[in-house]
């Protein structure tokens, strides 16, 4: 049977696509790109965070800070976050007087 009249099987037509897409994420620096968004999509959460921390804590809601510390944190290896945890927890619960 010819190559051109040869029909194409289901497998060999998704493993080129699969093929062809990951050639050109590679090709095209998609891993810096996806670790780029990762990274802003972290920079941006933390700060708000913060700020919904302090919020919550100024309203009367201390119980948000665990939310948020819990949010933040249970990713990472206990080792490392726990001590970090402890001290954030330590400066949000913190009594003010004021904005």
């Amino acid at each position: 049977m010819p190559e051109e009249n040869r029909p194409v099987r289901w497998y060999r037509l998704a493993f080129k696509v699969v093929w062809d897409a990951y050639w050109h994420f590679a090709e095209d620096d998609g891993w810096a790109m996806a670790s780029h968004v990762a990274l802003s999509g972290l920079l941006a959460l933390f700060p708000f965070l913060i700020f919904g921390t302090a919020l919550a804590g100024f309203l009367g809601a201390g119980g948000f800070s665990q939310t948020a510390i819990h949010l933040m944190f249970d990713t990472w290896p206990a080792d490392i976050a726990q001590p970090i945890a402890t001290e954030i927890q330590r400066v949000i619960e913190m009594p003010r007087g004021g904005l």
